[in-house]
């Protein structure tokens, strides 16, 4: 991962957003907000557009606008 990306995770993390430290099956890092999935984002170390794409998901997300995908994480 790259260490842009791992530094904006902490920031999210510190936000109150929970980012498991593990990737998901299909290799992606999933950020929840009270449980509910915000966005999930490459574990690839490429930079670029995808993540001001993933910056621009959680901007608006914190405005109250949708997002792409609405999940409830099961218990653990």
């Amino acid at each position: 991962m790259d260490s842009d990306t791992a530094g904006y995770l902490r920031v999210l993390r510190r936000r109150g957003y929970d980012v498991p430290d593990r990737k998901n099956g299909n290799g992606h890092i999933e950020v929840y907000w009270q449980g509910v999935l915000v966005t999930t984002h490459s574990g690839s170390r490429h930079r670029g557009r995808g993540f001001e794409n993933f910056k621009a998901r959680i901007r608006a997300f914190e405005q109250g606008r949708d997002t792409h995908r609405v999940l409830r994480r099961g218990r653990r």
